[in-house]
């Protein structure tokens, strides 16, 4: 929440103002909470989606350790470019399609083997959040019995985009700002400086 972090509100402020946001998305209108009217609207939430908003909860706390910007912005680009594939592909029509895969068990020990390459390439959250999906779905913790909806999510997407988004901004804005400190510098070297 921007507007909570704007406010510079203390640790505790924060989590004071994180609790009654909530409490009041709890609170019903007109027979329905906005946890449920998000929920119709955009399904419930992954398990890599969970544990970024978990980890983004505990870094703002500022309480111990924080995982680095490496590991949830893999477990991120990963969780969002995949989604956004399968979302395009089943869109589209393709064949096979891909979606099905997730109601086989041959997609879970897939989905191992990349949570134990993710674990020896040293991308632990992504490892974690991909064997969590994988007990959650055994388990069957979510209203889904497909693999993919605990793996990836509409809201995982999204937020990948805006990354992607506020990245290619950044990066934009950083060479405008070197390209004019080049031409000043150009300028300011060419035309008032001695021979």
């Amino acid at each position: 929440m921007p507007l909570v972090r704007q406010l510079r509100l203390s640790v505790k402020g924060r989590n004071v103002a994180y609790l009654a946001f909530f409490g009041v998305s709890l609170l019903p209108w007109k027979g329905v909470d906005l946890a449920g009217r998000l929920l119709a609207v955009s399904g419930f939430l992954s398990v890599s989606t969970l544990l970024l908003l978990g980890s983004h909860a505990w870094s703002m706390s500022g309480e111990g350790a924080r995982p680095g910007r490496a590991q949830t912005d893999t477990l991120l680009w990963l969780g969002s470019i995949t989604g956004l594939l399968l979302y395009v592909m089943v869109l589209g029509r393709f064949e096979p399609d891909p979606y099905s895969l997730g109601y086989f068990r041959d997609f879970a020990l897939l989905t191992a083997l990349v949570a134990g390459l993710a674990w020896f390439f040293g991308k632990w959250m992504t490892a974690v959040a991909f064997m969590a999906a994988l007990v959650f779905w055994q388990a069957r913790l979510l209203p889904s019995p497909n693999l993919w909806d605990y793996l990836t999510d509409p809201w995982l997407v999204a937020a990948g985009i805006f990354r992607a988004g506020f990245l290619l901004w950044s990066g934009c804005v950083r060479s405008f700002h070197k390209v004019r400190s080049f031409i000043s510098n150009l300028r300011h070297n060419n035309c008032g400086g001695p021979e």
